[in-house]
Parts: structure tokens; C-alpha cells; sequence
């Protein structure tokens, strides 16, 4: 769609599960050495009017990474996951992003989650297993548009489905299961962080 067809802010209604407008279209989790591609998918991204928090534009001296984290994923509608081969295992701040993108998508059917491969990779790591992972090739000056537009395209149509996801109130016993689920996984992000960096 062209850049003139394309409305000044997304459709940002409220699907949230206690009521309130998410503050961000998108969160992008991405390891150190993806950060030119996060950037450019994040400025694409904002052409198109979407609200997207990215760690480089929205850090600032002093602040509570952890909290901030938490806060913005909390706040954000989706969140584009971009996965790549790289020899340093995730993070602390990787483990922290994926832990909370996790444990929102447990309780808010209306977040959207869009994994990202970018090039071969040796694995997925096992909390996204449950995710159709969109597939690219590695990015250079030759394929970067072509490859952000497919992952705003597969974004677009995430979110989209997401606006029609139906929340019903849960038993307080289910968020007591997905607790014990949420820690499992965290567990899982651990070891899957400790055998990259292993290998």
C-alpha cells in the first residue's frame, strides 16, 4: 500500500483486558547484534504510523531497565521478536523482554507475538515453538526493504487478528496453572541462554 494511502496513526482500539488504550503498536525485542535491522524496521515501521518502542529511542539515564521493560510490553499491543544466529547466548535484557512478551501473551489473547528468523539458524528457542516463525533471509543493503515489508505486512496481519480475539474472565485456578507454566518456560529461556553460550 502506498505511503499517501496510509493513515497518520494505526487502529489502536481498545482490545485490552482490563480497559485501558495500550500506549505502543509494537515492542521490538532484538539481541545487540540485530540492532541495525531493528532500527530500520522501527523507522518503517513509524512511516506507517505505527507506535513502536525500541530500546535505542526510548532509553534514558537512570531508568529501571527491568521495570521499563516490563512496563512497555505490558503497554504494547504486539511485539516483533527478531531471531538471528549469533554465537553470544541472549542477553540478561533479551531474557527479560521474552520472559514478559510470554507471560503477556498468556493473559491477553489480543497480543500479537511475530517471531522472526533472520537467516539459518541452528534452533528456535522452545518458548516460540508454539509461534509460526516468519522466515527471511539475512539482511543486507541489497534485501532490507523487501525483508522489513514482509515483517510489517505479517505485524499488520497479526494485529489484525488479534483485534478479534475474545477474552473471557478465567478461574482464578488457571492463572495459578499459568504461573507454574510462565516459571517453566522462564526456566526453558535459561537453559536454552546457558546451551548457546555452551556451544
Amino acid at each position: 500500500m502506498p505511503d499517501k494511502d496510509i493513515p497518520k496513526q494505526r487502529d489502536s482500539a481498545d482490545h485490552s483486558i482490563e480497559g485501558t488504550r495500550p500506549h505502543w503498536d509494537v515492542f521490538l525485542s532484538h539481541r545487540a547484534a540485530d540492532t541495525r535491522l531493528a532500527e530500520a524496521i522501527a523507522v518503517r515501521a513509524k512511516q506507517q504510523g505505527y507506535r513502536v518502542w525500541l530500546d535505542a529511542w526510548n532509553a534514558t539515564e537512570g531508568l529501571d531497565w527491568t521495570t521499563a521493560i516490563e512496563n512497555a510490553i505490558q503497554n504494547s499491543r504486539s511485539s516483533i521478536i527478531l531471531l538471528s544466529r549469533d554465537d553470544q547466548p541472549p542477553s540478561r535484557w533479551v531474557s527479560v523482554e521474552w520472559a514478559e512478551i510470554l507471560r503477556n501473551a498468556w493473559d491477553r489473547p489480543d497480543f500479537a507475538v511475530v517471531p522472526v528468523a533472520v537467516g539459518e539458524l541452528d534452533k528456535i528457542p522452545a518458548f516460540l515453538k508454539q509461534y509460526q516463525v516468519l522466515q527471511v533471509q539475512s539482511a543486507d543493503h541489497r534485501n532490507t526493504a523487501k525483508i522489513i515489508d514482509e515483517i510489517l505486512r505479517t505485524l499488520e496481519t497479526s494485529l489484525d487478528a488479534a483485534k478479534h480475539a475474545n477474552y473471557t474472565k478465567t478461574p482464578e485456578s488457571f492463572f495459578e496453572e499459568r504461573n507454574v507454566r510462565f516459571e517453566a518456560l522462564k526456566r526453558i529461556i535459561e537453559a536454552d541462554a546457558r546451551s548457546e553460550g555452551d556451544g
